[in-house]
């Protein structure tokens, strides 16, 4: 529900091309959902968040060179030339996504999945806020809150249930 009201309004195309890029997140999401109680469960065999997030990063980069292979159009392909700074952000998304992965991993060897995924599935919260204090970005709209509010009330059920 949260997503149908993050999307827009738009063209009748439009909205078709909207509702059926809904399934990449929505496939994101079905996996990413997946990765959690398949880690809790490595974490019950070999509690060591350190290789987890080491084994998770290094299968998921073997996917990526996969499906790279796999795909005509990109074989081939060469990278743009990206200036100096876009790497300095780039590292510091590889830095906060693998503390992220790590703090993840400790938390479900520490913790049920049940309460771990609900409190990571807050993160459009710091999302939004970190948009707004990084970039100036003010653009939150009625829609955009709505959204967010019904994700949070989602996890709270979930936190309370």
């Amino acid at each position: 529900a949260s997503l149908l009201l993050l999307r827009g309004r738009g063209a009748a195309s439009v909205e078709r091309a909207a509702t059926a890029a809904l399934l990449l997140p929505l496939a994101g999401a079905a996996l990413r959902g997946l990765a959690q109680p398949v880690a809790s469960y490595g974490l019950l065999a070999w509690p060591d968040p350190f290789a987890a997030a080491l084994i998770g990063y290094l299968v998921s980069a073997a996917i990526v060179l996969a499906v790279v292979r796999g795909l005509p159009r990109l074989r081939g392909a060469r990278a743009a030339a990206m200036p100096g700074r876009a790497w300095l952000w780039f590292a510091a998304t590889g830095v906060s996504n693998g503390a992220a992965v790590l703090l993840l991993y400790a938390a479900l060897a520490r913790g049920p999945v049940a309460v771990v995924a609900p409190l990571v599935a807050c993160y459009p919260v710091m999302t939004l806020a970190l948009n707004r204090a990084v970039h100036r970005d003010r653009s939150l709209d009625a829609r955009t809150g709505l959204g967010v509010a019904a994700m949070a009330a989602g996890v709270a059920m979930l936190l309370a249930a």
